[in-house]
């Protein structure tokens, strides 16, 4: 089994930070991500963007920060992704690849912000990773 290449918190801020030049507020819930990529049902879309080489998505919801990582860790399971949920701090971080594109990879960031729950998407490609 091929080793997952995960995102550091520097490329994480990267995307976010390349996406925000693209971002834009689409009808779907999906936005820039891919339409694979679960969001988090009744959550609000509060920024997303994206460019060729990724995507990120932010929402808000006042359910529970268990909820949502439950929610994440079963769809992306159906999904195929492979979810790995590690905590970082007062950060939930579920980390996947896509099983049918080693490049393709992606994490879900939960944590409490302001008396509510915030969900942190990304998905990008790393073309440097073993195929």
């Amino acid at each position: 089994m091929k080793n997952l290449r995960w995102a550091t918190p520097a490329a994480m801020a990267a995307i976010l930070l390349i996406g925000a030049a693209c971002s834009s507020d689409g009808e779907d819930n999906n936005g820039a991500l891919p339409g694979d990529f679960p969001v988090y049902e009744g959550a609000t879309r509060i920024d997303e963007g994206g460019t060729e080489d990724g995507a990120f998505g932010v929402y808000r919801t006042s359910d529970d920060i268990d909820a949502v990582r439950r929610y994440f860790e079963e769809q992306l399971r159906e999904g195929g992704w492979n979810p790995q949920t590690e905590q970082r701090g007062e950060d939930t971080v579920i980390r996947v690849q896509n099983p049918d594109d080693p490049a393709e990879t992606g994490s879900v960031v939960i944590r409490e912000e302001d008396g509510e729950t915030q969900i942190v998407e990304t998905v990008g490609k790393d073309e440097g990773a073993a195929t």
